[in-house]
């Protein structure tokens, strides 16, 4: 806040005293020094909750808030997962979070989280029974992919992973 701003929050006995050189006015100015750092970090506030802008430090802060703490827990890349893939997921949370619970929403978090689309999920012949195939790309990824199927699929169900190599063949 400027010195000019908080003398005018004086009452006008004490406002017109702050002349150059007396010490209110010295005292108005070093309130405004003062304020100068947090007036700094407010006014830049909004980067902290911009997935896109936001230190690398806050990411698994700002997953927490949109229910992805789980993927980060330990810090930014300790769930296996990029911090450029982190900020995607986090700016997509809202999105993610409406579709969490079905097919549709469990393959787009798959191919954000790995950057590598064409994950399919199939309904085995058995009852609670699920098999994902994961693309050859995303196979380095395959920790991470073990992760979000364990957590994001439902616990009485059967959830098989199986990389679809390059011509058709897969492998568990």
């Amino acid at each position: 806040m400027r010195a000019e701003s908080i003398r005018d929050l004086l009452p006008d006995v004490l406002a017109r005293t702050a002349v150059p050189g007396s010490v209110l006015q010295t005292l108005l100015e070093a309130a405004e020094r003062q304020h100068e750092g947090t007036e700094a970090l407010v006014s830049e506030f909004d980067h902290l909750l911009d997935p896109a802008r936001c230190p690398e430090r806050f990411l698994p802060w700002l997953a927490g808030w949109v229910g992805l703490g789980w993927l980060v827990a330990g810090g930014p890349t300790a769930g296996g997962i990029s911090p450029s893939r982190l900020r995607s997921l986090v700016a997509m949370g809202a999105e993610l979070a409406a579709w969490r619970g079905t097919e549709p929403g469990l393959l787009r978090l798959l191919a954000v989280a790995t950057g590598v689309d064409g994950f399919a999920a199939h309904v085995g012949e058995q009852p609670f029974t699920v098999t994902i195939e994961v693309p050859a790309e995303a196979s380095g990824d395959i920790d991470l992919v073990r992760r979000i199927v364990r957590h994001e699929v439902p616990i009485c169900v059967l959830a098989q992973i199986h990389v679809i190599e390059p011509g058709g063949g897969d492998h568990a």
